[in-house]
């Protein structure tokens, strides 16, 4: 079984995206990962501009881009400038990831917690609710990112309407229950307010949730 991040270190990495965006006052979408690294002082150089006899090893090292601290504070993104746009700014902000998660050296646990680093700040789960976007076409024309991303967001934003149990009150109307393999679910009431369904979630380890599925 692979690695999986805490609830804990997910919000701790949605809260450094959202002061990363607020001290470089990243404030229009979609966002772009080049004008952020500018604005942290991260030099980003395309694999072009490196003489075509060494560039071999830059796609050794990443066919897509990597980060090097030269100095003790001085970061250069290497990026591969042959793909396309939308993977491109992944990759930026991928490497950012590392950069401000203050990652030593490379690992799965690393690599999980960028992957989410990037989706999350590329395509803000806030904005994707602020805007009203539900499907995977208008996200990507919005945020400029790959159908492949907006469709992980769009699960993404999904996950997010979740509460805790203790915040929503009373709940009435329990109607029927099932149990998959790691969830008891009973599906609570319509929200006819909202047209939604809601699902109340009790996991092995005794954390209950009301998710609100769209």
């Amino acid at each position: 079984m692979g690695i999986s991040l805490s609830h804990a270190r997910y919000e701790e990495i949605k809260q450094i995206v959202v002061d990363l965006f607020v001290e470089y006052d990243v404030c229009c979408v979609p966002v772009n990962g080049f004008e952020l690294a500018t604005k942290m002082g991260i030099k980003v150089i395309p694999y072009s501009a490196i003489p075509e006899s060494k560039r071999w090893l830059l796609l050794k090292k990443s066919e897509d881009g990597f980060s090097v601290e030269k100095n003790i504070g001085e970061w250069y993104i290497y990026y591969n400038d042959k793909k396309d746009y939308g993977r491109i700014n992944n990759t930026i902000m991928h490497e950012i990831g590392h950069i401000v998660l203050d990652h030593s050296e490379d690992s799965e646990l690393a690599e999980k917690e960028v992957k989410f680093f990037a989706k999350y700040a590329l395509v803000p789960p806030v904005l994707v609710h602020k805007l009203k976007l539900d499907n995977p076409m208008d996200i990507a024309d919005t945020f400029d990112v790959s159908f492949e991303a907006a469709c992980q967001s769009v699960q993404t934003h999904r996950e997010l309407r979740i509460f805790h149990i203790e915040k929503t009150g009373h709940l009435t109307n329990i109607s029927c229950s099932m149990k998959t393999e790691c969830l008891s679910i009973v599906l609570i009431m319509e929200c006819t307010e909202v047209k939604n369904l809601c699902i109340f979630i009790t996991t092995k380890t005794g954390i209950r949730y009301l998710i609100l599925l769209i």
